[in-house]
């Protein structure tokens, strides 16, 4: 679990969620689908960054409390 959680911060997943958001956005914007606003799209998008980039931490703090 460790070395999976170095993998996946190694793999800057984080990063990679919030340059797809900035892709995506744009559309959102102006779908007209979309039940949501865009500062709703805006505010789970960072949820989403922030919990990626907290969880590897998180693992290891879960792994060394099972020690």
């Amino acid at each position: 679990m460790e070395r999976l959680a170095d993998l996946v911060e190694s793999m800057d997943l984080a990063s990679q969620a919030a340059a797809t958001h900035e892709r995506i956005r744009p559309y959102a914007a102006v779908d007209p689908q979309v039940d949501w606003s865009l500062a709703d799209h805006d505010y789970q998008a960072a949820c989403f960054v922030d919990w990626i980039e907290r969880r590897p931490d998180e693992v290891r703090a879960w792994v060394s409390a099972q020690r």
